[in-house]
């Protein structure tokens, strides 16, 4: 069971997270908070590793061969494939408020399409096909009774298909480069770590409210205000259908088309569900 499952925390890109916890930690030093600083320390340790197997993996990408056999090919099919997907759901939502599949379609829409085709379709091979990954373990999490209702099912069938040949495709390169299943898994380690400063803050504010909730309030909301921040600023930039930036870790200036990010997945992972 890890933290995360219980939290809300959005993902962020590793920059947002860096720079929001060098801040927590001056205000951690600050109030004394010798367990806050603790895990604040190890989770920018965690986030240092991430940046540096991020960096990594982008300069690989920019050494590496630019025959990738089939891919292109495949890559092609899977965007027709997913682009009829989403035309089909489209026109579903044609109809009367209340009408169980305008209801499913709008629905399947807002969750899996909030901003149309590109943000899928314009990516790299390895962003893509984790993107569709994710999309598909949720459907079929959450939404199997809507494709059924939709009569997307077929489609999502050989979708299925054609992301397990595509990423065998991908895999067929040298198996000794850096592949983006690192990234991935440092990416999740971040968030974990990160998930936990959180919950370290909220135990130290429970600690307090015993003797002095007026207290405890305000220490929280200080000590976590960097964090509610960046997480402020994520959910804006959602909330406009754009790419979640990163930002200069030092100075937390906004990185947008000076630093390639890897992959934003945010969107569609599902929202965690308390037990």
């Amino acid at each position: 069971m890890m933290i995360h499952e219980f939290l809300s925390l959005k993902r962020m890109p590793t920059g947002r997270h860096r720079f929001a916890l060098g801040l927590m930690a001056e205000l951690a030093a600050d109030q004394k908070v010798e367990p806050l600083s603790e895990a604040i320390a190890r989770a920018l340790k965690q986030a240092e590793a991430t940046q540096e197997v991020e960096l990594a993996w982008v300069k690989a990408q920019n050494t590496q061969s630019t025959a990738r056999g089939d891919s292109a090919k495949l890559d092609a099919e899977i965007d027709r494939q997913v682009s009829a997907i989403y035309q089909m759901v489209q026109a579903h939502t044609v109809g009367d408020k209340g009408d169980p599949v305008v209801d499913a379609a709008e629905r399947y829409l807002q969750e899996f399409f909030p901003g149309g085709l590109r943000p899928i379709t314009h990516q790299s091979y390895e962003v893509e096909l984790s993107m569709l990954q994710s999309m598909l373990q949720r459907h079929h999490a959450e939404f199997s009774n809507e494709a059924e209702l939709l009569g997307i099912s077929k489609g999502i069938e050989r979708l299925e298909r054609q992301l397990e040949a595509f990423e065998k495709e991908l895999n067929r390169q040298d198996t000794t480069a850096m592949t983006f299943d690192k990234v991935r898994a440092e990416r999740e380690a971040l968030h974990e770590a990160t998930c936990s400063v959180l919950v370290t803050a909220l135990h130290h504010a429970l600690t307090l409210a015993q003797t002095s909730p007026a207290e405890a309030s305000r220490a929280l909301d200080t000590l976590v205000a960097p964090l509610r921040d960046q997480q402020r600023r994520v959910t804006e930039a959602r909330a406009r259908h754009r790419p979640v930036s990163d930002i200069d870790p030092q100075s937390g200036e906004e990185l947008a088309g000076e630093v390639p990010d890897p992959m934003v997945v945010e969107d569609w992972e599902p929202a965690p569900q308390p037990a």
